[in-house]
């Protein structure tokens, strides 16, 4: 039997943050188009939040996550992009649009 910890922390970083989200709004969705964007929130008066969620953000992944918001802003088009991580790799090419945070920052509310 094999058990991989390393993708549930992932399946966990996710389910937190959608429930963090879901404290604040029932207007969540998950976006399937093409390229898999975690969470798209939308908030009154304000753009919508595309949200990726991934416990290392590294150069062996940053295309994936990074083509997963850039397709949900293609489809939804005003919208901003939030990349939530437990750990990042320095000097990664992150567009203006995206914010690039980590979950313990963001769920602290840090700026």
């Amino acid at each position: 039997m094999h058990y991989s910890f390393s993708e549930d922390r992932g399946k966990h970083l996710e389910n937190l943050v959608f429930r963090h989200i879901r404290e604040k709004t029932e207007e969540i969705y998950f976006a399937r188009n093409g390229w898999e964007c975690d969470f798209t929130v939308f908030q009154a008066g304000r753009p919508a939040t595309l949200v990726q969620v991934t416990q290392h953000l590294g150069r062996d992944n940053l295309d994936r996550e990074l083509k997963g918001l850039t397709s949900g802003k293609q489809f939804i088009g005003n919208a901003d992009g939030l990349l939530l991580v437990d750990t990042a790799d320095r000097d990664l090419n992150i567009p203006g649009w995206i914010q690039l945070r980590t979950v313990k920052q963001w769920l602290l509310g840090w700026e």
